[in-house]
């Protein structure tokens, strides 16, 4: 399983998470935003805290009280998900398709780690911003129809 997180110009931030390791709060804390909050300073230093906007979905991990308070403390705001929203994170309405097109099997979490790493580096950027603004609809379509059914207008 992996964590990515991506920017409209490319990945920022891609964790492998190793076989038998369960993601609960603290690991996705630890193990993921906090990698991803100084990737972030390092990325976008002249960017202070309080510009950063991240989306999450309403995984249990995402939305416990440590991660909230995490984000607090760095000062990163919290884009609400819906709660009856399906496909509307950019990594289920385009990355994991995407990403299934492009890869094979492979024998290894090790290869496997590599071809993904590999080919999420090689997209265009323009495929990310195409993707931003493709969210930015389907954010505006939930809000327009209050949390029901939008999938079969886009």
């Amino acid at each position: 399983m992996f964590v990515i997180f991506f920017m409209t110009n490319g990945p920022l931030l891609i964790h492998q998470v190793p076989s038998g390791i369960t993601i609960n709060a603290m690991y996705y804390r630890d193990q993921c935003l906090k990698p991803l909050v100084k990737n972030l300073h390092r990325k976008r230093p002249s960017s202070t805290s309080n510009g950063i906007k991240l989306h999450l979905e309403n995984a249990r991990p995402h939305v416990k009280d440590v991660v909230i308070h995490y984000l607090q403390e760095e000062k990163i705001k919290l884009m609400v998900h819906p709660p009856y929203s399906p496909n509307l994170a950019p990594s289920d309405f385009w990355l994991f398709s995407y990403l299934k097109h492009r890869l094979d099997t492979y024998p290894d979490a090790t290869s496997l780690t590599k071809a993904i790493t590999k080919e999420l580096n090689s997209i265009p950027m323009g495929e990310y911003q195409k993707t931003f603004h493709k969210w930015i609809e389907r954010m505006k379509l939930c809000i327009e129809h209050h949390g029901d059914y939008f999938e079969h207008l886009v």
